[in-house]
């Protein structure tokens, strides 16, 4: 039976660490932490992506997944779906330089968010949990949650890749419904 478990927030020493790799050869050792891990996030259902530091193992592993319908936080009307999965020791190439700035939100930095420059069209891959390896392309919304994810693989939170701190700050604060109307 899976686990729910705690996350560590901003000012954990995980969260700014270099996550080590899994031994692949040892990949079973691994199941239980990426099912307790996806357990967890099905319960957090506006979040996307959960990486092993943001619940207190320094691995290079994180899951992510994109509904059909994304938080209006995100201001993206639509994505193509993908059911919850895990990457385990990613790599991140970049393929155009072209970067697009959009909003992020973090379950290591509850109830804040920030404008953040990400690269537009990545290519990633990966080894899944039976230790088989992937490649894929990922552009816009979905190159961003992967970037995000893999962050937290190299000990960098999302304010660290932020230009222009004006835009980080609570949610309900910056992103609200007709929020330059003010009722006096």
């Amino acid at each position: 039976m899976p686990k729910l478990l705690s996350f560590t927030h901003m000012g954990n020493p995980v969260l700014k660490q270099v996550a080590e790799p899994v031994n692949l050869k040892h990949i079973e050792n691994y199941h239980e932490l990426i099912h307790d891990m996806m357990f967890t996030l099905k319960q957090q259902n506006k979040r996307l992506g959960l990486a092993a530091p943001q619940v207190n193992v320094s691995k290079r592993i994180f899951i992510f997944r994109l509904p059909d319908k994304i938080h209006p936080r995100y201001g993206v009307e639509s994505v193509e779906p993908m059911d919850l999965h895990a990457l385990i020791n990613p790599e991140v190439t970049v393929i155009s330089n072209e970067q697009l700035v959009g909003w992020e939100a973090c379950i290591s930095l509850p109830a804040l968010v920030g404008k953040v420059p990400r690269y537009k069209k990545i290519s990633y891959s990966f080894y899944d949990i039976l230790g088989e390896k992937h490649t894929r392309v990922a552009e816009g919304f979905h190159a961003r949650v992967v970037q995000h994810e893999m962050d937290h693989l190299n000990g960098i939170l999302f304010p660290d890749r932020m230009t222009d701190l004006t835009t980080f700050g609570f949610e309900d604060e910056l992103i609200k419904p007709n929020s330059h109307e003010r009722e006096l």
